[in-house]
């Protein structure tokens, strides 16, 4: 039984929580302060889960993200600097700490989606304050998230339109360079229309560069106040910018502009700890450029072998400028293989008669209105070292409409005969066909046995270039598709040919080569404006180079072990 005087002191605690809590309210943080109190790493996206604990050159920037002078934030980094991260504290101090209608633009609706559910979703689920505030919406989806006080949408840059009519209080456009114009107009332009409403709205841009004069993040940063990071050496104290250019290739480490002291791996990790941003000129805009030369996640040693590896060709060199030193690319000449170099390529071997060095065999399909094309290559097993020793190139006469067709296509990748230098009989392991055309008969080729794949090339170019290999798609029984990343793999075929580690058997034609060199990489503009590198036709006939890339997909897919739940 409650007496009266049991029920007064009750109701008394009760009186004094509820006026503690409206005077002892939470201190207001900054995004910096936030992140390192509340944030938990995901072990899903991060090579170092655990308690978020920001770098020195993260520092400011997260402070600047939440502050109320900067209305616009401009970040040109580099890989390897945890950029997603920050982009994600921003996402749960605004959503826990200062709520707010949240607009995430991506390049395109797959990207967003993809974002939400691998690196979102665990952030919603390890970061304790998220949860409490988000908890479980069932009016939820993948795109479109609610919480008290505010809205989180994710939105590809290619459907920003969809949300003409919702007011945005903070707006993040993720990979800048990477978004494409609509017919509406500039998609950025669009998406901060949407900011209007909001007198405190916020935008933040963040991306890597892509072509010098067109890049979008450059031109922003251009605009800003233009911050770079300053490091002192550790012998004289010159405060400098870390730059390529100050890079010894053959000793491996950066060398001081100023008294020339060769500094090593260790003292670049100390010395970053000691930075600071400076300023090279006054604006609203807070601008940030860093390269990866400043990343505590990648050694110098591993970023020089990645140039390396990357110099060889100019899409290559395109990749390591724009993504390790932040800087935007001028493209040399337009970038054209002579195929007389590439005869010098053919060597004394055929069908029988091939290295030792071939572990497996591949072919790749190429389906025309009168013929089937179809290449046998061989690889080694080192996805490091790879070779490719091409073998025999067939052409199956007769119109693909026709079953009788696809049986010698079957019969040849069943039962061709191979063999190496020194005796060893070679089954083909893994057969790609592509699909662009006469789909359907192409799918009922492909579910006859669990070594064929049908595969659709991406329509790309530099600045929105996928995978060479992508996930498989069943499309129906027996049927797996593959998305082929063209502007990847022609790319990978032209640096491994230069590199000499594609070679010919001494049956490949002249008209061969000429077919492989029927593309070169020129800078285009698309119907929008936007200028990239694409590979353009220079001549009608290009089924070598098309063969080439499915070889090269087959046999990286075999190797890698993903033949990606080949069907069973």
């Amino acid at each position: 039984m409650i007496t009266s005087v049991n029920y007064d002191l009750e109701n008394t605690k009760h009186l004094y929580s509820l006026l503690a809590n409206s005077i002892f309210t939470k201190p207001h943080l900054d995004l910096l302060a936030w992140s390192e109190k509340y944030r938990f790493l995901s072990a899903e996206g991060s090579a170092r889960p655990g308690r978020f604990k920001a770098a020195s050159y993260q520092r400011e920037i997260l402070t600047i993200i939440s502050d109320k002078e900067h209305k616009r934030v401009v970040l040109n980094l580099a890989s390897q600097l945890g950029k997603t991260e920050m982009c994600l504290n921003t996402l749960a101090y605004l959503i826990a700490h200062d709520p707010t209608p949240i607009l995430y633009m991506l390049p395109d609706e797959g990207m967003a989606e993809d974002f939400s559910k691998r690196r979102f979703a665990p952030l919603k689920r390890d970061c304790k304050e998220v949860a409490k505030i988000m908890g479980e919406n069932a009016s939820d989806t993948i795109l479109i998230k609610n919480f008290k006080g505010g809205s989180l949408n994710f939105v590809g840059s290619n459907s920003v339109s969809k949300l003409a009519s919702k007011p945005i209080g903070f707006l993040i456009v993720d990979e800048v360079d990477r978004c494409s114009n609509t017919a509406e107009g500039d998609s950025v332009a669009l998406a901060e229309k949407r900011t209007i409403t909001f007198p405190n709205a916020k935008i933040l841009l963040v991306s890597t560069p892509t072509l010098h004069g067109t890049s979008k993040i450059q031109n922003e940063y251009d605009k800003s106040d233009k911050r770079r990071f300053y490091v002192p050496c550790p012998k004289c104290e010159f405060k400098q910018v870390l730059e390529w250019e100050n890079v010894d290739l053959d000793k491996e480490c950066l060398v001081c502009i100023s008294c020339k002291y060769e500094i090593s791996e260790r003292e670049r990790l100390a010395i970053i700890k000691k930075g600071e941003w400076i300023k090279e000129c006054e604006s609203d805009v807070a601008g940030f450029h860093l390269s990866s030369l400043y990343s505590e996640y990648v050694s110098l040693k591993s970023i020089i072998k990645d140039y390396k590896d990357k110099c060889k060709s100019e899409a290559g060199l395109q990749v390591f400028i724009n993504t390790t030193l932040a800087r935007t690319y001028t493209p040399k000449v337009e970038s054209k293989m002579n195929e007389s170099d590439l005869i010098k390529l053919k060597r004394d071997y055929d069908n029988l008669s091939f290295s030792s060095d071939v572990a497996f065999i591949v072919a790749g399909v190429d389906v025309q209105k009168d013929r089937l094309e179809v290449n046998f290559a061989g690889a080694n097993k080192d996805l490091k070292d790879l070779r490719v020793y091409n073998i025999t190139h067939k052409i199956i006469k007769g119109n693909p409409r026709e079953l009788m067709v696809w049986d010698k296509l079957h019969e040849l990748v069943q039962n061709g005969v191979f063999m190496s230098e020194v005796g060893e009989y070679l089954k083909c392991s893994l057969c790609f066909v592509d699909s662009g055309y006469l789909t359907e008969e192409v799918y009922n080729f492909v579910a006859r046995h669990k070594s064929y794949f049908a595969t659709k090339g991406a329509n790309e170019t530099s600045n929105n270039k996928k995978l060479l290999v992508n996930k498989v798609k069943a499309v129906k029984s027996g049927v797996g598709l593959i998305e082929i990343g063209t502007f990847t793999g022609k790319s990978e075929v032209f640096a491994m040919i230069e590199n000499k580690r594609v070679v010919f058997a001494k049956t490949y034609s002249d008209e061969y080569f000429k077919q492989l060199t029927a593309e070169s990489l020129k800078v285009v503009k698309n119907k929008y404006g936007d200028e990239n590198l694409r590979f353009t036709k220079d001549r009608d006939r290009n089924e070598a180079l098309d063969l080439s890339v499915l070889n090269l997909a087959a046999i990286k897919t075999f190797l890698s072990k993903k033949k990606r739940k080949i069907k069973q």
